[in-house]
């Protein structure tokens, strides 16, 4: 007969954890014991043939990626996908120009605090150029439309 080790293994690999009666166990053990069934059987890799990794498993599953498989909403700040809208957005924009003049040659080193102070300054420069280039741009939609109306009066006359 097996050793307690082959005999643990065996229970193991039938899917006891723990064997309650000795018919459970002496079915584990026959059902994989070379000696009565006549052939190894070694169930150390239980992935299926064809696959040399996990990865390439999954892969032929269609299973790679399934996290970002997600079905996309309206999402609250701060959440999934609002971080590449901020690296978009001007302020994102002023943050990394900030942060990349503080990763430049220095004389004396940088602490991170001051690199992200430099990264906000900057991105609140951004900020503020375009919000006063929203506002040109709102207040020339203003006078052309203002303009176009003063014609269209100065027709009716």
């Amino acid at each position: 007969m097996a050793n307690p080790y082959d005999v643990r293994k065996a229970i193991v690999n039938a899917g006891y954890r723990n064997p309650i009666n000795t018919n459970q166990m002496n079915r584990a053990v026959a059902n994989t014991n070379p000696f009565l069934t006549g052939t190894t059987q070694n169930r150390v890799n239980t992935q299926p043939r064809g696959f040399s990794s996990l990865g390439q498993q999954m892969n032929a599953q269609n299973l790679m990626g399934m996290a970002n498989n997600q079905p996309r909403g309206n999402t609250p700040p701060n959440y999934k996908n609002n971080l590449l809208d901020y690296i978009i957005s001007p302020q994102g924009k002023g943050m990394a120009q900030g942060l990349l003049e503080s990763s430049g040659y220095s004389t004396k080193p940088v602490g991170m605090g001051e690199a992200f102070a430099r990264g906000m300054a900057r991105s609140n420069e951004a900020k503020q150029y375009e919000d006063a280039r929203k506002f040109r741009q709102e207040q020339f939609e203003f006078q052309k439309d203002s303009a176009e109306l003063d014609r269209g009066l100065k027709k009716n006359k």
